[in-house]
């Protein structure tokens, strides 16, 4: 493309008429009673959503006959599928017990075949995926994003060790180099981590390894008889020298982001942004009157599948993303966080003190 001004006129041709049938026909995600999410267009990257297999093979038989008629095709490498949400397993059920469609949303995934126009699409079930350099797994939030996102500062922080650990540079200075260059990296779609004790023993763990390598001392060493580099015996005393030059924590700086992104999702009705409103109904539409409308009346209906309208999945029900700022300010964070006469500095100071609690 000519530029990205053009890419975005010609997927603007594309879709229009493509969301608008698809919206008649019923497919995309519910978020709410007036937003159905479809699509989302980012760079050229292209993103379908739907509630079963079904749909999502007409969805991209229509957009693939479109794109090619367009003279635009798929790299056939970069196709997958990630689905969310619970998979039922099916071994002591009988088949007439769900419909032909029940079959393709609840029976174990092995991927997706659609033949368009004389050409077959092998589209694999993936269990996860990289999306604008964050980790996404096929049932939301789990500790493996953390994990990956600290091995990348740790990547970041030994590229930059010359520099960290040099006893020429002032402490200070190298503790500002570290918050530039390494912490944005660890943090890296932090807003969409479920605060819990784990992630802030591993974030805790982390950041105080980084920290005594850092400030490490000269020790002497009898047994060699000459001066040697050794990390600081003590995690404390690494932890005041870092307050000590006014820095606050991993943990803390973790939550930070999680209020900053609280703070958007609980205004974003009030703001003409149609990103951002379809980021707060994705976030919270579990918490919606027509959800728990539809959800008591499924598990009254269907009472062999009760749990799974109940749960998303088998077993102990998963943390919410929100389920911090519920702790802090109970079910009405999302009006208090919107009310201009709270400070917001003494609102994050509360925030971040009850979160530790």
């Amino acid at each position: 493309m000519d530029s990205p001004y053009g890419w975005n006129l010609i997927m603007a041709y594309i879709f229009a008429p493509l969301h608008e049938a698809w919206i008649k026909a019923g497919y995309g995600i519910r978020l709410d009673e007036y937003t159905t999410l479809t699509h989302v267009i980012w760079s050229d990257n292209l993103f379908l959503f739907a509630t079963s297999k079904m749909h999502l093979s007409s969805m991209f038989s229509s957009l693939t006959s479109s794109l090619t008629y367009n003279k635009l095709f798929w790299k056939h490498d970069s196709l997958w599928m990630l689905r969310s949400g619970y998979i039922k397993e099916r071994e002591h059920e009988s088949d007439s017990s769900t419909s032909d469609d029940d079959e393709l949303i609840l029976t174990e995934d092995t991927g997706l075949n659609v033949g368009v126009d004389g050409v077959d699409y092998a589209i694999p079930s993936v269990r996860s995926t990289t999306i604008l350099g964050n980790e996404v797994y096929n049932h939301g939030f789990e500790f493996d994003v953390v994990e990956t996102q600290l091995r990348k500062a740790t990547g970041a922080f030994y590229a930059n060790e010359s520099v960290l650990c040099c006893r020429d540079i002032s402490l200070r200075a190298r503790f500002k180099f570290l918050h530039k260059h390494v912490t944005p990296v660890a943090l890296h779609g932090s807003e969409t981590w479920i605060w819990c004790q784990r992630l802030y023993q591993i974030l805790n763990t982390w950041e105080n390894n980084k920290l005594r390598i850092m400030t490490f001392k000269r020790k002497w060493t009898q047994d060699i008889g000459e001066w040697v580099q050794t990390f600081r015996s003590s995690t404390n005393g690494a932890k005041r020298m870092h307050r000590k030059f006014g820095n606050t924590s991993l943990a803390e700086k973790c939550l930070g982001r999680i209020y900053v992104m609280a703070r958007k999702v609980a205004s974003a009705f009030r703001e003409k942004n149609a990103c951002a409103n379809v980021v707060a109904a994705a976030t919270s539409f579990k918490d919606s009157m027509w959800w728990a409308n539809l959800r008591d009346y499924k598990m009254c209906d269907d009472a062999t599948n009760e749990s799974q309208w109940k749960h998303s999945r088998r077993g102990r029900r998963p943390r919410q993303w929100d389920e911090i700022m519920t702790y802090a300010w109970g079910h009405q964070w999302k009006s208090l966080l919107c009310d201009k006469h709270l400070p917001e500095k003494e609102l994050k100071t509360f925030f971040i003190k009850e979160a530790f609690h």
